[in-house]
């Protein structure tokens, strides 16, 4: 976007520069500088294995610093895959960790269960939800609630939740469970 050297949000990840030309006798001369003092970065990091709280914080610190741009302040939008740890309890620390990495801050923590669960019982449970989920009475029970949040919601935000956003709602909703279900705060 010509006059907007610094990009404003993560879909604008382009940008951050000027070019100066100077003109004169012969050729132009065209010299292209940096001048965004933001800049917008996704992390990824699986916590899994991570036996204890050290660990954990270790883990977030490194991947924090990864993200350091030199001379340029870092939004992250960090994606964590845990069972062992709550949401909570992994944003909770990103928060503190954070705090301590020069010029980089948090734009938005998820924290996600691994792809696949990790023992019988919690596969049960999810096909037992999933199954429900595709019931045409429970489907359209979601839909009627989810019609009441956008009638409560600022137009702007509820134009966000349209009814094909359920599918997704369902989707969170199952990994909260599978969080919940294997949340541990390690000592």
């Amino acid at each position: 976007m010509p006059g907007i050297p610094q990009p404003r949000h993560f879909g604008e990840r382009r940008g951050g520069t000027v070019t100066l030309v100077e003109m004169g006798d012969g050729a132009p001369i065209v010299e292209r500088r940096d001048v965004a003092q933001l800049g917008f970065a996704e992390l990824e990091l699986d916590l899994q294995d991570c036996g204890d709280q050290q660990d954990l914080v270790g883990r977030l610190r490194d991947g924090f610093l990864s993200a350091q741009v030199r001379n340029q302040h870092i939004a992250v939008r960090l994606t964590a895959t845990s069972l062992g740890q709550s949401a909570e309890y992994v944003t909770e620390l990103a928060e503190e960790v954070v705090g301590d990495v020069d010029q980089v801050f948090l734009d938005k923590i998820t924290v996600v269960p691994p792809s696949r669960p990790l023992n019988t019982e919690t596969d049960d449970l999810v096909r037992l939800m999933r199954a429900e989920m595709a019931e045409d009475g429970f489907r359209q029970a979601a839909l009627q609630q989810l019609d009441e949040v956008r009638t409560a919601l600022a137009s702007e935000i509820a134009g966000e939740l349209d009814d094909s956003a359920l599918d997704a709602l369902f989707e969170d909703a199952i990994a909260e469970v599978m969080l919940a279900l294997h949340a541990e705060r390690p000592e």
